[in-house]
């Protein structure tokens, strides 16, 4: 059996986000491809980070585009880098950083 690829998306958002708000309009975005997505959110030094199968990572990147609001108020999703390790996505984020 082959084990599931993912990769870590660096995401940054225009306003506050909670966690479990962005989790349900992700569900309802998505729709019934979100168990292929399959995405889980952290937070990692301020920012967040999600991550997706391998194979939904293009569906997880369009969602993200379409949400505009979260809990009633104006939103914007903004993604930065992806990468197959948190470790060089972190790497990768720094030397982004002026």
């Amino acid at each position: 059996m082959m084990r599931t690829k993912h990769r870590y998306i660096l995401v940054e958002s225009a306003s506050y986000a909670r966690r479990e708000a962005l989790q349900s309009e992700l569900l309802r975005v998505i729709g019934t491809d979100y168990h292929i997505v399959n995405p889980k959110i952290l937070d990692i030094r301020g920012k967040m980070v999600i991550r997706c199968s391998l194979a939904g990572m293009g569906k997880l990147t369009t969602a993200l585009a379409l949400i505009k609001s979260l809990d009633g108020k104006e939103n914007a999703f903004y993604t930065i880098k992806s990468s197959g390790t948190i470790r060089a996505l972190m790497e990768k984020s720094e030397q982004l950083q002026p």
